[in-house]
């Protein structure tokens, strides 16, 4: 039974578990921070409105570089073409009212937590808790998050936070990366039932 819930898992989330792809996208963001922290002005056209250029360039390299890791997961495990359902969309869209009205909320508030991190933790979180297995790196990115979203009432500087913002998603999208890849690898392990004599 345990064989078949693995299989299960990892046959419905396969190409969400192919966590080698999004690790190149928290590059740029990280650079953006480093960026922020006026570490990086040395950089020719980083001043203004050149490091908005040098970060969609980066993104566009990250999203190449994912795309070619695709390939190392085709050729190592497979394709799996998973069975369409209603529910992720629908989950898509609730995730997205939520967020747009956690974004409105906080248009008409003024209070020092930020609503939309806290829909945002709680759909990382959401996410890590799905699926009948739980994934403990989406729960750090979650508890991050969650963290991140009262840095206000603790009077942290706006420009402090937009750092600590890059550097949220830079390594929430690491972490959950790293842990993915790793999970799927731990899960297409033959299991070793057979000790030897």
């Amino acid at each position: 039974m345990h064989d078949l819930q693995r299989l299960r898992f990892v046959t419905e989330r396969y190409p969400h578990l192919q966590g080698l792809r999004i690790i190149p996208l928290g590059i740029p963001f990280l650079l953006s921070a480093i960026w922020r922290d006026g570490h990086l002005d040395w950089i020719p056209g980083a001043a203004g409105h050149g490091a908005s250029r040098w970060f969609v360039v980066l993104m566009a390299l990250a999203v190449l570089i994912a795309l070619g890791v695709g390939r190392y997961y085709r050729e190592q495990f497979g394709s799996v073409e998973s069975a369409r359902t209603a529910r992720a969309p629908v989950l898509a869209c609730a995730f997205g009212a939520a967020l747009v009205g956690s974004l409105w909320l906080q248009d008409l508030t003024f209070t020092s937590i930020s609503y939309p991190a806290l829909v945002i933790g709680a759909g990382i979180a959401y996410v890590g808790l799905s699926g009948g297995q739980v994934r403990p790196h989406y729960l750090i990115v979650a508890m991050l998050t969650f963290v991140f979203g009262a840095l206000g009432s603790f009077h942290v500087s706006l420009s402090t936070r937009n750092i600590l913002l890059d550097e949220l998603f830079g390594l929430g999208l690491i972490i959950i990366g790293v842990g993915d890849h790793l999970l799927l690898c731990r899960a297409m392990e033959p299991e070793r039932h057979v000790r030897a004599i």
